[in-house]
């Protein structure tokens, strides 16, 4: 996969995760989300933005994603 397929897939899984921990219509801020998954709260405005990211950044991230994904959404 190319950085643009790699930038695609963690912002999608931010997005999605977003739509399903969002209490009544409102989901939580990109920053927010960011920076429980990265521990910075501009990672993935950086990455939205076309900021550079490594390997290891991107692999965290989506473990994150991985461990705390919603239950709901399993089902």
């Amino acid at each position: 996969p190319t950085s643009n397929d790699l930038r695609e897939a963690l912002l999608a899984r931010a997005n999605e995760y977003a739509e399903l921990v969002g209490a009544k219509g409102k989901k939580p801020a990109l920053g927010t989300i960011s920076d429980k998954c990265a521990g910075d709260g501009k990672f993935l405005s950086e990455i939205e933005r076309g900021g550079n990211f490594t390997v290891d950044r991107y692999t965290k991230a989506m473990a994150w994603f991985d461990a705390h994904w919603p239950d709901e959404a399993a089902a």
